[in-house]
C-alpha cells in the first residue's frame, strides 16, 4: 500500500545489504558538506506543501582518494533547514554542533536559556539516575568535570579524589576556598588544621558521643594545655563566681590542693 516499497531477496543472514541506493554527482569540484539528503514535505493548511525536514549523509572528509560520510538530521522552520544532530564519520555524535569532539557533544545556542541536558528518572521507588564509569584509576583522568567559562568548579578524578575549585585534588575532598555546613560534621578520625580555626558558636568537647555545650567552650572531662593559656576575663567556678580575675588574682576560693585530692583542714595543701 506504500507509494514506494522495495524488497531485496538475498542469501545474507547476518550482514546488511544495499536495498535502495541514492546518489548525487556534481559538475563542479566537490568538497566537505557535499552529499545526498531525503526531504520530507507536508501539506500546510490549504493545498501548498512545505518542507518539514531532511536527513541523509554529507561528506565530513573529502579528498581525491576518499570521501567519509556523516549522518545528519535537519528540521524545517518556515521553509529553511537547520542541522540539529550529526553522527560524524568517526562515530562522534553532535547535538547542536556539526563538529562533535566527543562521543556525545551537546552545544546550545548563545541565546539559549534552558538546560543543555536534563535526565529525569520517573521510578520513585527503585530508579537510578546517571551512571558514569571509567577504566582508569589515575589521578590525571577525570570521572566527572564541571566547569564554568573553562574554570574547574567540581572534579572527580580517577583515583577517587574530589576537588572543589581545585583541578588537582590531593585528598578525598579537597576544597580550595571557603565552606559551610548547616548541619553537624561527624569526624571519625583526627582533624588537622594548618591555619586559623574560627567557630562562630559554642564548642562542646567530650570523649565519645555527642555533647551539647552551654558555654562558648564546654569540655566534659579533663583537659591539658602544653602551651600558654591566655585568659582575658578570668575563670568562673562551678557556681558562676569568679575564681581567677582579669588581674590574674585568685579570689572566692576556700581551699587549694596541689597534688592532693583535697586540702583537708588547711587552706593550702601540697
Amino acid at each position: 500500500s506504500a507509494k514506494l516499497h522495495a524488497i531485496l531477496d538475498s542469501a545474507a543472514t547476518n550482514t546488511p545489504t544495499d536495498v535502495l541506493r541514492l546518489g548525487h554527482t556534481s559538475t563542479g569540484s566537490t568538497a566537505v558538506g557535499f552529499g545526498a539528503l531525503i526531504r520530507f514535505d507536508a501539506e500546510r493548511t490549504g493545498t501548498t506543501t512545505d518542507g518539514m525536514g531532511r536527513l541523509g549523509f554529507v561528506a565530513d572528509v573529502m579528498n581525491a582518494s576518499r570521501v567519509d560520510g556523516a549522518f545528519i538530521v535537519q528540521t524545517g522552520l518556515d521553509g529553511s533547514y537547520t542541522e540539529r544532530m550529526r553522527i560524524a564519520s568517526d562515530g562522534d555524535v553532535g547535538i547542536g554542533t556539526n563538529a562533535p569532539s566527543a562521543m556525545l557533544d551537546v552545544v546550545t545556542s548563545a541565546s539559549s536559556t534552558v538546560w543543555a541536558a536534563e535526565i529525569n528518572q520517573s521510578n520513585t521507588s527503585n530508579g537510578d539516575g546517571l551512571f558514569v564509569n571509567i577504566g582508569s584509576t589515575a589521578s590525571a583522568d577525570y570521572v566527572l568535570s564541571c566547569r564554568s567559562n573553562s574554570a574547574n568548579l567540581f572534579d572527580i578524578k580517577g583515583d577517587g579524589n574530589v576537588g572543589i575549585n581545585d583541578a588537582t585534588p590531593s585528598y578525598k575532598l579537597d576544597v580550595n576556598g571557603t565552606g559551610r555546613f548547616v548541619g553537624h560534621v561527624d569526624l571519625q578520625s583526627s582533624c588537622d588544621v594548618s591555619g586559623l580555626l574560627r567557630i562562630n558558636d559554642k564548642v562542646g568537647i567530650q570523649d565519645g558521643g555527642w555533647y551539647t555545650p552551654t558555654t562558648t567552650l564546654d569540655v566534659s572531662g579533663t583537659g591539658r594545655f602544653t602551651g600558654q593559656l591566655t585568659l582575658d576575663t578570668g575563670i568562673l567556678g562551678p557556681a558562676g563566681t569568679t575564681m581567677l580575675n582579669s588581674s590574674q588574682q585568685l579570689i572566692n576560693i576556700d581551699e587549694i590542693a596541689i597534688n592532693a585530692a583535697a586540702a583537708g583542714t588547711y587552706r593550702l595543701y601540697c
